[in-house]
């Protein structure tokens, strides 16, 4: 009996290390496998820490160190190529996370091309987080150019969302409103340095203009149907137009302290239109500079954005009143509840379809509603993402920033 006992402990114990052993191998096997999902090019996306095995993995997130060089910092391209495969242009460290998640047969990946099924939400993880991630605007050749305001640089995606180029800018010049006029010209605001900005299509300075009021704080950026440059000046209460052509600025103080103007936009009368987050209340400027205002009914609403509807009305966004609304053509201001519960909304864009895509700060969702009325909810992967910015693209993709995470993302058209 003594034998038979000390026989069965000792074939316990050997099928005990059998199944550490083999569980050991299948998480090898599996890191491998997921390893061989992301391979950098050795001389192009390597860098002293990926030889020590810069990629990790962490909670299903697969990280790549590449490289990338200041002003371009440079471009790393995703493609297809078997396993994926990044390729990268030019030199100096900066880590992007490629963000992968594996479900069933489906995979989905933060950055690259590759089939998107119509509908899906993909998101571009940036590197150095800040909680910056601010405008986005798209260019004539359908590229989606960013603007990282504490990362003081611009960013520049490709249509399709392959290739990632970043742009820095001077030091503690932060960048923010960003807006191409009808020439295809790129117009940047330096909150912090107060000037208007020209960029090349190479992310270069053109030309920088100084607005003579210290302490403006340039933030949105509107193009006037005469391409006047108009701004929001966030921290001095005004709105400001820059002439390209003769080089003159033009300040229009505001009457309500602290207003904090900051979206800007401009309707088909040849007027611009604004929000005052802490007014409460949309404005409209004519090019003689005449000011008219109007309140809205929510109490400290807080409108965001402001942007022209498919019947030539003006509409917006409420961060705290939790509804979006429109300026009729009589005048009357309206609004209109998400009933999304503890909803506080961003910005929205209508699409070329008169679809409205609402984003929301609060829940991590995007809404899109049809002219019927009809409703479609688009749910994000990442958690508190505190969104900012929306448009559409020239290709129909919608195109959102996530100020808290400093993503970027589109939602692939239907």
């Amino acid at each position: 009996m003594r034998m038979s006992a000390i026989h069965a402990q000792t074939e316990r114990k050997r099928q005990d290390r059998s199944v550490r052993y083999a569980e050991k191998h299948r998480r090898r096997a599996r890191t491998r496998r997921l390893h061989g999902l992301i391979r950098p090019v050795p001389a192009a996306c390597a860098t002293p820490g990926a030889a020590q095995g810069g990629k990790r993995l962490s909670s299903g997130w697969i990280q790549a160190i590449v490289t990338s060089v200041g002003t371009p910092l440079g471009e790393c391209r995703v493609k297809r190529k078997g396993p994926l495969e990044m390729q990268q242009t030019t030199g100096t460290p900066t880590l992007v996370r490629i963000g992968v998640a594996v479900l069933g047969a489906l995979l989905s990946l933060s950055v690259g091309a590759g089939a998107r099924a119509e509908g899906m939400v993909v998101e571009i993880d940036l590197p150095d987080k800040l909680g910056s991630t601010h405008e986005l605007a798209a260019a004539p050749d359908g590229a989606i150019w960013v603007s990282q305001m504490l990362q003081h640089r611009l960013v520049r995606i490709s249509p399709d969302g392959e290739r990632v180029k970043f742009f820095d800018m001077p030091p503690d010049t932060g960048p923010h409103g960003l807006k191409f006029d009808h020439d295809g010209q790129l117009w940047l605001t330096f909150q912090f340095t107060d000037e208007i900005v020209e960029i090349g299509p190479d992310g270069g300075i053109l030309a920088r203009h100084r607005i003579p009021s210290p302490g403006a704080g340039p933030h949105g950026l509107g193009i006037a149907a005469d391409d006047t440059i108009w701004w929001t000046g966030k921290t001095g209460d005004m709105i400001g137009r820059f002439d390209p052509q003769t080089g003159a600025t033009t300040i229009f103080p505001l009457d309500h302290v602290p207003a904090t103007p900051i979206y800007i936009v401009a309707d088909d009368a040849g007027a611009m239109w604004f929000t005052e987050l802490e007014g409460s209340r949309l404005g409209r400027i004519d090019a003689q500079g005449a000011l008219d205002f109007f309140e809205l009914p929510t109490t400290d609403a807080r409108p965001i954005a402001v942007f022209p509807g498919p019947d030539a009305q003006i509409w917006f966004t409420e961060e705290r009143g939790n509804a979006y609304g429109r300026v009729t053509h009589e005048g009357r201001v309206e609004e209109f509840p998400t009933g999304v519960a503890g909803g506080e909304l961003a910005s929205a864009t209508f699409d070329d379809a008169d679809n409205l895509w609402i984003q929301f700060n609060t829940p991590d969702i995007i809404q899109r509603i049809a002219p019927d009325g009809s409703r479609r909810t688009f749910q994000l992967s990442t958690r508190d993402a505190v969104q900012h910015r929306i448009i559409v693209g020239p290709d129909g993709r919608v195109w959102f920033t996530e100020l808290d995470s400093d993503k970027v993302g589109y939602i692939v058209p239907e």
